[in-house]
């Protein structure tokens, strides 16, 4: 038996991370992960993910496999956030995400551009070990959406 979004979906919560639905609007992501945020040595908010799509809550189910492999990405963030939060690495890819909007991407230097990369390559890696731990079996849907997401990333960042 196959790992269904909804027993990802409870996985996620238990490790303390909220899961939003919202509309997908043009140029939304699929998927977006939303680290923590600290102030003063408090919690102002915790981890979120959203997942837009044009399904709003209260519609039928989320749509198997891809909201599946979505949430497991985004969760891919997560783990690797929680793993690498005080690596200068890491917080350069943070502050990029925050600084640049996709189109001032290509003008930034070619080490900041690769070490966006490398983290879309890395939560993919994570991806596909929760969703192995919890015994998803369409791994050519999974292979599909990962490599169209990195092909689409390498686009973006011109590192093709």
């Amino acid at each position: 038996m196959s790992c269904s979004y909804e027993q990802l979906l409870t996985h996620v919560r238990k490790m303390g991370v909220e899961v939003q639905r919202r509309i997908r609007m043009r140029g939304d992501p699929l998927g977006e992960y939303v680290p923590p945020r600290h102030h003063a040595g408090r919690v102002l908010y915790g981890p979120l993910i959203i997942l837009y799509n044009n399904r709003p809550d209260g519609s039928p189910p989320p749509a198997e496999p891809e909201d599946t492999i979505t949430l497991a990405h985004e969760f891919g963030h997560h783990h690797r956030h929680e793993q690498r939060l005080s690596l200068p690495k890491y917080k350069r890819y943070r502050q990029f995400l925050k600084d640049y909007r996709d189109s001032e991407w290509p003008t930034r230097p070619i080490a900041d551009r690769r070490n966006v990369l490398e983290e879309e390559e890395g939560a993919w890696k994570e991806a596909r070990k929760v969703l192995r731990d919890l015994q998803f079996s369409n791994w050519d849907a999974f292979k599909a959406d990962r490599k169209a997401a990195l092909k689409d990333y390498r686009v973006r960042l011109h590192l093709l």
